[in-house]
């Protein structure tokens, strides 16, 4: 533990991200202080709007709802301690005393925290006045053994990803339709969960859940045991390295093709990029939750296409020459051209929106103006957006760590990558808002379609001038790639 704390006390990204873990120190404290709130309320919550159903009973199952989201965010945002031991195995410790460590420390967390600040005050307000002593107790047992089952499930699943990464996003893609369908009432998924848990600890099924915790606890010791051999992760890591997706019309190709397949390797084999390849994928479908939002407001309808069709370009365009900090030098001191490398870029945004596109056009089934809104601002993504981060990109690049974790990670970020989502956003409203006074709120979209067009037809224009301005500031990039501190 301590060895641990001088690593994090010492890194020298500590002090530079010091504001950053300070803002989140008070955002969980906030969020403690809700749950907590929550915890005191829920008795009175549930018996406005419930008031036909037992208050402990639809708590079950409500409390089984929010365990499966919270099976989703964990193995999104949880950081679990496994790699931190490699740096240990070559010293004279046992092994076995290793991932005991990490299993115990693996325990204290926020998000085991957070249930506790609302089943604790429920517990007082609701379940011991209404219930027998023991069966209280078995209740209390019961909850936070489901807490502990599912952070050990989510530790399962962040070990599985590394060698079956398949299997773990079937599994949270299952979770996630599970969820969407209890969200918009197309499965009672709640009031079967609510049985099920009342089952549970009011007989004897209550032993179920400490077995399977206990099973799924022996299934990540044997895996972590496993998995502690240095050539194990010398293995990994070199299967990780040359880790690629063949495209041959692109490896065949021009010298922009070969770099565009480049691109996509180091995407392919970095956490943080493939993490925002997955959140675009997922983003398209999810519009279904604020489907009755869009049908009411044509602006918001131009907001979510914008993230439906340019999700990826939105997330890994700010970072557009971020990517390559660690090798820029190389690509620099190669015989590449300046105007081959900017175009490698632009068409693999542009790429991302079209396929996007075409990924969304199932939702043309639902409503038609959806399709009709996200033709149009296709072409606005790819014509305008894409030059307005690689502008960015020229003058706010920092070097990152592309295979760092991908949540709530803001390496390489400044405030005016933040800034800039504004005229992004507000641009195409503003251009559209004239148009939609007027009633005309299909011509709007035309002219967004329009402005589009055009940059994509002058794009090698607009590409030499990012070129010229790239020539001016390459040497300050390479300076700024090569600072490590």
């Amino acid at each position: 533990m301590r060895a641990q704390w001088l690593e994090f006390r010492r890194s020298p990204t500590f002090k530079q991200g010091l504001g950053i873990n300070i803002l989140l120190g008070f955002l969980g404290v906030y969020m403690l202080i809700n749950a907590l709130v929550v915890g005191f309320a829920a008795s009175f919550i549930i018996a406005e709007y419930y008031p036909e159903q037992d208050i402990i009973h639809k708590f079950g199952g409500l409390f089984a709802s929010y365990l499966a989201i919270d099976l989703v965010v964990r193995y999104l945002i949880q950081k679990f301690p496994v790699i931190s031991i490699t740096k240990y195995l070559t010293l004279n410790i046992k092994k076995l005393s290793l991932i005991r460590y990490l299993l115990v420390r693996s325990i204290f967390n926020f998000y085991n925290l957070l249930p506790l600040f609302v089943i604790i005050p429920f517990f007082f307000i609701q379940v011991l006045p209404d219930m027998t002593a023991a069966g209280s107790i078995m209740w209390l047992l019961t909850m936070l053994c489901l807490i502990y089952l599912n952070h050990f499930i989510s530790f399962w699943l962040y070990i599985k990803s590394f060698k079956q990464p398949v299997v773990t996003y079937i599994i949270i893609a299952v979770l996630l339709v599970l969820i969407l369908a209890e969200y918009k009432g197309w499965l009672s998924i709640s009031g079967f969960l609510s049985d099920v848990m009342v089952n549970i600890y009011s007989t004897a099924l209550v032993s179920i859940p400490f077995l399977v915790l206990t099973a799924i606890i022996s299934i990540v010791y044997r895996v972590l045991r496993d998995s502690t051999y240095l050539e194990d992760h010398q293995k990994s890591n070199a299967k990780f390295a040359s880790a690629t997706i063949g495209l041959p019309f692109l490896t065949k190709g021009s010298k922009v093709s070969q770099l565009i397949q480049l691109e996509i390797n180091m995407i392919w084999r970095n956490k943080r990029a493939k993490l925002f390849l997955i959140m675009s994928l997922a983003l398209v479908p999810y519009v279904l939750l604020w489907l009755e939002d869009i049908k009411e407001s044509i602006f918001f309808l131009i907001i979510s296409s914008l993230f439906m069709t340019g999700s990826f370009m939105l997330n890994y365009g700010q970072l557009i020459f971020s990517w390559n900090s660690q090798h820029f030098n190389l690509l620099m001191t190669h015989k590449i051209e300046l105007e081959d490398y900017i175009l490698a870029k632009y068409y693999l945004l542009a790429a991302s929106c079209i396929i996007l596109y075409f990924i969304s056009l199932p939702l043309a089934f639902i409503d038609s103006l959806i399709l009709w809104s996200n033709s149009c601002i296709v072409f606005y993504c790819v014509g305008v957006v894409t030059f307005i981060y690689i502008w960015l990109g020229i003058y706010f690049s920092k070097r990152i760590d592309a295979n760092a974790s991908g949540f709530f990670n803001y390496e390489g970020f400044s405030i005016a990558h933040f800034i800039v989502m504004i005229p992004i956003i507000v641009i195409p409203i503003l251009i559209h808002l004239p148009f939609s006074l007027l009633g005309y709120d299909h011509f709007g979209l035309v002219i967004l379609a329009a402005i589009g067009i055009a940059g994509i037809l002058c794009h090698k224009l607009l590409v030499r001038q990012v070129v010229k301005a790239l020539q001016k500031k390459k040497y300050k990039l390479v300076n700024a790639f090569s600072s490590t501190t």
